[in-house]
């Protein structure tokens, strides 16, 4: 069953995002293909962190704490997904991905 965009809007505030940034990510989006994209991407990101992090609260933070490692280089994993780039969202999905598949 696939999601829905108000559902990946409501994921998005769990992280901490601003209706700003949800407009950025998920907004203004005419082709249906690449809506559900980025949904599909922003809910393999959450279930992801799910593996990671069991605590809940640690796990919404996450997308709103600094990361110092190579990629992040010290931003914020919702301010990169915010660019409103698709190759932003898939590049911190795989970042985050390959932290579960080490």
């Amino acid at each position: 069953m696939s999601k829905s965009k108000q559902q990946a809007s409501e994921l998005l505030t769990a992280w901490g995002a601003s209706s700003h940034q949800i407009d950025s990510i998920l907004g203004n989006i005419t082709d249906d293909n690449e809506l559900q994209t980025r949904i599909n991407l922003l809910f393999s990101i959450s279930d992801c962190l799910q593996l990671l992090l069991r605590d809940e609260t640690k796990r919404n933070g996450y997308m709103t704490t600094k990361n110092s490692g190579p990629y992040f280089d010290g931003r914020k994993p919702l301010d990169i997904i915010a660019s409103g780039q698709l190759a932003d969202l898939s590049d911190v999905h795989l970042r985050i991905r390959n932290m579960v598949c080490i």
